[in-house]
């Protein structure tokens, strides 16, 4: 219990500490690589929580953590964080989705009325492309024990992840 209500402190304060002028893709997904998480404590959250938080699918299989969630006008962003360095970034909306960003590995699918963008700086193709098919999958409401398999055994294979 006290590690899960010392990781909605560090939610809290996180959220406190966000930067105003994160707008776009690449921007917002920028300010959740400068900022520090406690995995241990994310994971914690993470496990009590469940499947999903704030719409946005849990990745322990993928062993990234959800470690914050985000909503900022018609834009709700969600950031993991890996123990290898490893940081993904999916951003859902409505309406007009925003061109992927170049220079970072990007994903876009729709589901349910919504768009999705998933972005990753230093992140092995395979396992991106693993972790973005269980994305689409588990929004869409079809996710199937084949993603699941393929996603960990991506993960398992995987580099660690190289942050610039």
């Amino acid at each position: 219990m006290g590690a899960l209500v010392a990781a909605t402190c560090a939610l809290v304060a996180f959220i406190v500490l966000w930067p105003v002028a994160a707008t776009g893709p690449s921007a917002i997904h920028q300010a959740y690589l400068e900022q520090g998480f406690n995995v241990q404590a994310a994971s914690d959250l993470s496990a009590a929580s469940g499947g999903f938080v704030d719409g946005f699918p849990g990745l322990l299989e993928a062993k990234l953590t959800l470690a914050v969630t985000k909503t900022e006008g018609d834009i709700a962003s969600a950031h993991y964080v890996g123990v290898n360095q490893c940081r993904l970034t999916v951003l859902r909306g409505k309406g007009d989705a925003p061109a992927a960003p170049s220079g970072l590995r990007s994903a876009r699918w729709d589901a349910g009325g919504n768009w999705y963008l998933a972005l990753a700086t230093g992140m092995d193709l395979p396992k991106f492309d693993a972790i973005t098919q269980y994305l689409r999958q588990a929004t869409q409401g079809g996710l199937n024990q084949n993603s699941v398999l393929a996603m960990q055994r991506a993960t398992d294979g995987a580099a660690p992840c190289v942050l610039s």
